[in-house]
């Protein structure tokens, strides 16, 4: 008797943020799907899935060229060429697969390999970041010409559909043209506790007062390093343990390395330290303290409006897209003093 062929499922993950519902795609389908997972761009991914022992049939971490420019154009050949060799290595024959991705904005070496993958295979667009929801503003500072010029050089090296998506506040974006391709988009799903505590950082502590701090260096806030070392010395100086949790991809600021008390390796989630020995939690833009709020930690605060932005659109568009992430349970904090120990 012929044996059932399993389906197959490729899941796209661009950001430490799609870990979250990477791992719900990976649990809702594990014993009846070969999986496989692809990291791109940040290590720190990979490095945290594979510790994890999870059932997949791949597991690859596929790194982003730097330095890709039009005025080094034997570089722009040679990134058309390794695309082509990754998606011949890994996806050459992949029919009837599966396909699901977390963003249609920014991750042209995804769009190289989706462009590829959607005559044969099913893709699945789901829309946790709300990208839908954006609308082209133009307010571009950059030449047009050379903003073409660098579309025409993307499109060469991805061969994927791409266009300049202009938001308000921030540089422009390259977005994957979802809408005009046979892509199934699909709602941002609602995430159990049990998730994160099967996949959880636990941290063990005898002490009261410790304060965990997601920090990476904000380059769109004007003194940035100077206030949040402010910040994390007045939080020292009334009793608070921190633990610092720098960011995946952008790290931290190094000046804060020799006065916070324990740094969490980066490479872990944010959404999946266990919260149970930290009286407060803060950060400032991080999608992980949504997470924390949405899922009842009330002593969880953005730092936000702390901070002056090079942009005003800028931090207005960070803390609309907190709330919107947090369903509404965000806490923002416009007062040190609230922060000190009662």
């Amino acid at each position: 008797m012929k044996k059932h062929k399993k389906k197959e499922i490729i899941i796209f993950c661009g950001a430490p943020a799609d870990i979250q519902y990477t791992l719900h795609l990976y649990e809702k389908n594990v014993n009846k799907a070969d999986i496989s997972i692809f990291c791109i761009n940040v290590q720190g991914m990979y490095q945290f899935l594979s510790s994890l022992n999870l059932i997949l049939k791949q597991l690859v971490f596929i790194p982003y060229t730097y330095g890709v420019s039009i005025k080094n154009p034997i570089k722009v050949v040679r990134e058309r060429i390794r695309l082509k060799s990754l998606y011949n290595r890994y996806f050459f024959g992949v029919k009837a697969a599966d396909i699901y991705f977390f963003s249609c904005l920014y991750d042209w070496v995804v769009y190289s390999f989706l462009e590829r993958l959607i005559e044969k295979n099913k893709l699945l667009y789901i829309d946790v970041y709300n990208y839908l929801s954006l609308n082209n503003s133009f307010m571009i500072k950059r030449s047009w010409i050379l903003i073409k010029l660098n579309l025409v050089m993307l499109k060469y090296i991805s061969k994927a559909d791409i266009k300049w998506f202009f938001i308000e506040g921030r540089r422009e974006a390259l977005k994957f043209n979802i809408d005009k391709k046979n892509i199934t988009i699909i709602d941002r799903p609602l995430l159990n506790n049990e998730l994160y505590s099967k996949y959880s950082y636990s941290i063990e502590s005898n002490t009261e007062n410790n304060l965990l701090l997601f920090e990476c260096n904000e380059s769109d806030i004007i003194n940035y390093k100077r206030k949040i070392t402010d910040i994390v010395i007045d939080l020292k100086n009334n009793g608070f343990l921190i633990y610092l949790k720098p960011h995946p991809r952008i790290s931290n600021t190094s000046s804060l390395e020799k006065i916070v008390d324990y740094i969490i390796p980066e490479y872990i989630p944010g959404e999946f330290i266990n919260p149970a020995i930290f009286t407060v939690i803060l950060g400032v833009s991080t999608v992980a303290l949504a997470k924390f709020a949405k899922n009842g930690f009330l002593n969880c605060y953005s730092l936000l409006k702390l901070f002056e932005y090079k942009n005003e659109k800028t931090g207005e568009q960070m803390r609309k897209y907190l709330i919107d992430q947090s369903d509404g349970k965000i806490n923002f904090i416009d007062d040190l003093v609230k922060l000190k120990l009662k």
